[in-house]
């Protein structure tokens, strides 16, 4: 790589993570947010515990289903992340 498209392609990942910032710099300032992410993280002992085998387990045999009182939806995806 020549020392003329090093220089263009770091000038063009500056340029990218400026856009980046200015684009989401506003998100900071949003007072909707609120992470209600209690049912699945602060209050749930398996997820707490990290990401174990059992918890692994749990993930996709837990009754999350609309009837249940442990959330509306059955998201295996969400328990693991």
């Amino acid at each position: 790589m020549t020392p003329a498209t090093r220089r263009r392609a770091i000038l063009a990942l500056l340029c990218l993570v400026l856009l980046t910032i200015g684009a989401y710099e506003g998100v900071r300032r949003c007072d909707f947010l609120h992470y209600d992410d209690n049912l699945f993280v602060t209050e749930n002992p398996i997820v707490r515990q990290g990401l174990t085998w059992r918890g692994l387990r749990w993930a996709f045999k837990a009754d999350l289903l609309y009837d249940s009182h442990l959330a509306d939806y059955w998201a295996p995806v969400t328990v693991l992340s």
